[in-house]
């Protein structure tokens, strides 16, 4: 509307839910416009030759448009959320150049040992194959647990990322094999050297590290004490305006209520349900029951309201005089009742004292649960702020299955990967720790607000429980991702030699340039998603941006090699 007098602006639930979905989608055109140039560039200097760089952007496009194919065959049945894109992107990337950094290298080393371009593809489908189908097992394990959250958005990303991981498994183990026999030696062309520089630092550092693993795991400690700390503030918060950019209407509309208005608005709904329809007695009795409570401000019901709360065992005199002085305004009582009643069912709109994400509001909603105790009705309590506390406790009662289900099935994959027993827990506990990590910063910047302006990124005071959740998920299995790697090149080298430190720091130089490359090109697709103007991609982005660094550049270099230094040949 326009006028030299006034301007409007509109806001709420519905255009809030179609401005994020909007935004979404142009942001990840962007992120995918700057981040590929930038891989384009990485991969190049990763790989030192151009036919080599250009194998891992191949497959990131055949794992996009696989993944988001199988996407949309699978939305014909189930729905899919307009955040999985962004998490389907993230996940073919990152994966699809994963894999392909570990094939390629593999295969380069394999032809540098004077090994034939067929013999070559074969040894690399025997030994880095069998590590990316383990590997991508891993991470749909991880994905598939979320099935257990009763949550639509939750079992959507777990669809979708399983989608991704699977054609990206099928993309390297498949395709890619036949495809390098054929480059064969071409696959040099155009390097100016096959090996990574930093392969002779990742060597180095292993055996500094070997030779004082108490004082590294001191230090790597330290670390995680000072990082960690935050994660014991944690606070949850449910998506409201603040989600999205301070240009859209919904944000503008969201703030002035939120800083100008005291603005009261009914967040839960009381629904009683009778044996058989309740007489206006009945009806007023519950109303005044359900106003009573401890904790609500105002309710609107059939009868009574906050301005107007009759004697409801003179009601019917009282309608009854009405009727008989006014039965125009006797009529209009009637059909401002009859919308409140239904049969034997009856809705009371209750406005709480507390704001939807209050720990209080839990409490409130079991204390108008117990109002069937004095009115006989059947109650069941719904609206925004149930929904909220309801989701709430799902993920609640959730989370330990997913937990103990991921924690179950990496163990049993890794041990029948590498036959070990401790190697997994091992896994299990340092990548843990990494995760908190992730937490801790996220808490800091989002929550506490510590250089969300400088880093343009929105302080939400919290966190929808759901994006933590799915941040620890992906990067849990990202880091599996990487740890498959190491140990299984560490198994392999320990089979041959039998000596636990060249086991360690052969398994360190030989993939520690491959996860440090990984590393910075999934930091890259990542911190892409995290320049997005919506909040919880913000939230998602920097979340896994900094659990992937963590891990390469903390975790592997530093705990890793400690750890399995003091366990030796065990």
């Amino acid at each position: 509307t326009k006028s030299d007098v006034f301007n409007v602006s509109v806001g709420g639930a519905f255009i809030g839910q179609r401005q994020t979905q909007a935004q979404t989608k142009t942001d990840l055109r962007i992120a995918e416009m700057v981040s590929l140039p930038i891989l384009a560039v990485l991969l190049f200097w990763f790989f030192r030759g151009v036919v080599a760089a250009i194998i891992p952007l191949i497959m990131s496009f055949l794992t996009i448009a696989g993944a988001m194919a199988l996407a949309r065959i699978v939305h014909i049945f189930v729905p899919i959320d307009t955040y999985t894109l962004n998490v389907i992107t993230i996940l073919s990337v990152g994966l699809s150049i994963d894999y392909s950094l570990l094939a390629v290298n593999r295969f380069r080393d394999e032809l540098h040992a004077g090994h034939g371009a067929a013999q070559s593809a074969k040894r690399t489908t025997r030994t880095a194959g069998r590590t990316i189908l383990f590997s991508g097992l891993t991470v749909v394990v991880c994905l598939l647990s979320m099935l257990l959250f009763p949550v639509g958005f939750m079992r959507s990303v777990s669809i979708g990322g399983a989608a991704a991981v699977l054609v990206a498994v099928i993309v390297s183990v498949v395709l890619l094999p036949p495809a390098l026999q054929l480059l064969g030696k071409k696959i040099n062309m155009g390097s100016f050297s096959p090996k990574f520089a930093v392969a002779k630092g990742w060597r180095q550092l292993a055996r500094v590290v070997t030779r004082h693993p108490y004082y590294a795991l001191g230090a790597g400690l330290v670390i995680i004490g000072l990082l960690v700390w935050p994660v014991a503030s944690f606070q949850t918060t449910s998506f409201d305006w603040r989600v999205l950019p301070n240009n859209k209407s919904a944000h503008h509309v969201g703030k002035i209520l939120d800083e100008r208005f005291t603005v009261q608005e009914a967040s839960l709904t009381v629904l009683a349900d009778f044996e058989e329809a309740p007489t206006a007695v009945q009806l007023c009795q519950l109303a005044k029951a359900i106003q009573h409570v401890e904790g609500v401000t105002a309710v609107q019901a059939a009868y009574v309201s906050t301005a107007s709360t009759p004697d409801c065992k003179v009601l019917p005199q009282l309608m009854a005089q009405l009727q008989a002085q006014s039965p125009e305004q006797a009529m209009l009582l009637s059909k401002t009742a009859a919308q409140y009643v239904s049969g034997r069912y009856v809705r009371v709109e209750v406005v709480p004292d507390y704001n939807v994400n209050d720990p209080k509001m839990r409490q409130l909603i079991e204390r108008l649960q117990r109002v069937s105790d004095v009115t006989g009705a059947n109650i069941a309590v719904g609206g925004q702020a149930a929904r909220a506390q309801d989701t709430l406790a799902a993920y609640q009662q959730s989370v330990p299955y997913v937990v103990a289900i991921i924690a179950v099935a990496m163990f049993v994959i890794l041990s029948l990967l590498l036959g070990s027993i401790i190697l997994p827990l091992q896994a299990i506990v340092i990548n843990s720790l990494a995760l908190l990590i992730s937490l801790g910063v996220l808490v800091m910047v989002f929550q506490f607000g510590w250089g969300a302006e400088a880093l343009s990124l929105t302080a939400t005071g919290g966190f929808e429980l759901s994006i933590p959740i799915l941040i620890f998920v992906i990067a849990f299995g990202l880091s599996m991702d990487y740890a498959v790697f190491l140990y299984s090149r560490m198994h392999e080298v320990y089979d041959v030699t039998g000596n636990a430190d060249k086991a360690i720091i052969e398994g360190m130089t030989k993939t520690g340039p491959i996860i440090t490359a990984a590393a910075l090109l999934l930091f890259v697709v990542v911190s892409a998603f995290a320049s997005s103007r919506i909040a919880i991609i913000q939230q998602i982005g920097v979340g896994l941006a900094v659990a992937v660094l963590v891990d390469a550049f903390f975790v592997r270099t530093i705990l890793v090699p400690a750890i399995m230094k003091l366990f030796g040949a065990a």
